[in-house]
């Protein structure tokens, strides 16, 4: 028999993780290095410019 919550109140972690929550976020993780990977080539080239300028 499943036990019943009140109303009200919030569910843990392992209740509601379910299926779809389970592993680790590969592709929010991808997303943020290929977003750092673009920022560090932008200052990269910002930075260049500045040492070709003098």
């Amino acid at each position: 028999m499943e036990r019943q919550k009140q109303p009200g109140t919030v569910a843990s972690p392992e209740e509601s993780a379910g299926t779809a929550g389970e592993g680790h976020p590969y592709g929010t993780l991808f997303l943020l290095l290929v977003y750092l990977i673009v920022v560090i080539a932008i200052w990269g080239t910002v930075y260049l410019t500045m040492l070709e300028r003098g």
